[in-house]
């Protein structure tokens, strides 16, 4: 791990404020910097000793170093090369990615998120898969959360479009194994297939259900946009779109072709989203050439800046 990761770690155990961290990470020539005593006298030249982590903080971060070998675990301050640069764009942006798997696959402006409710319908887990896999024909990535319900149609829909790198997992929790238990073997397949599991929790984190709202907004930063497959009003899904709306990337939701709902669809959080925060509608399969459109253009515009 690099000396800034370390110390970005660091500065997470010492309960460091976030803007503070930042602002340390960013002004501090890393390329003058070799050693601790090196860095410690970079932040005193700047006026900001008293930030410097203690040494329980420096052994926390060395200990996550040392775990991540065991486990195939990269760690990449906001900073650091690795890190990517379309999830540094948006707000609130972690300070620390931990990854395993293709560190490739992340530097790449193509992702597109494919979350939604656990709570699925038989329709709603074809819909998933289908939108998933025409993603990967068209060479996109599908980034999805690895839960039950829509997020695992997703993956298995990306895996099942026949190429390498297909899809992204973003996890609440440190990255030493995939949970749910039930979708561990679905989380190595992705890894299989030269995907990618990633997380802002080190190693040994347990999942804590504000960490499930809390990475939403990392499956929206490492995309173009957000399909909200199936959703109620209150799904962890709509915080997600809140944030796709928030970043002003383009959002589309699945709704029912007609009123009546035949397919019983888990959709009263869907059409809030399309008659309430202007989520552009998806009703049918006809629908997503249009849709693929506007994320290639969305992907240019991210590139170019």
């Amino acid at each position: 791990m690099d000396i800034q990761s370390l110390f970005a770690l660091a500065l997470q155990d010492g309960k460091v404020k976030i803007k503070d961290a930042n602002q340390l990470l960013e002004v501090i020539d890393f390329s003058e910097v070799a050693s601790i005593t090196d860095l410690r006298l970079a932040i005193e030249s700047i006026g900001r000793v008293d930030l410097f982590p203690s040494e329980k903080s420096w052994n926390f971060a060395l200990n996550i170093d040392e775990q991540n070998a065991k486990h195939g675990i990269r760690s990449f301050s906001i900073v650091s090369d690795g890190y990517p640069k379309h999830l540094k764009a948006i707000d609130n942006a972690p300070l620390v990615l931990h990854v395993r798997g293709s560190v490739r696959i992340l530097q790449e402006i193509n992702g597109i998120a494919v979350v939604g409710s656990r709570k699925i319908s038989k329709a709603g887990a074809v819909i998933a898969h289908r939108i998933a896999k025409q993603a990967v024909e068209r060479d996109w990535i599908v980034v999805s959360g690895l839960a039950l319900g829509v997020d695992a149609e997703a993956h298995k829909g990306a895996l099942a479009g026949g190429k390498p790198a297909a899809t992204i997992a973003v996890l609440a929790h440190g990255l030493e194994k995939a949970k749910p238990a039930t979708n561990a073997l679905l989380g190595q397949e992705i890894l299989d297939n030269g995907g990618a599991w990633v997380s802002e929790h080190p190693v040994g984190t347990p999942a804590k259900p504000p960490y499930f709202v809390q990475r939403n907004r990392i499956q929206l930063g490492l995309s173009v946009g957000s399909i909200i497959v199936e959703a109620e009003e209150k799904s962890g899904s709509i915080t997600q779109a809140k944030f796709c709306v928030q970043q002003k990337r383009p959002l589309y939701a699945v709704i029912p072709e007609s009123i009546d709902n035949p397919f019983g669809m888990v959709c009263s959080g869907t059409l809030m989203l399309v008659h309430k925060m202007g989520a552009n509608p998806l009703r049918n399969k006809d629908d997503y050439p249009e849709m693929f459109e506007r994320f290639e253009r969305q992907k240019m515009l991210m590139q170019s800046l």
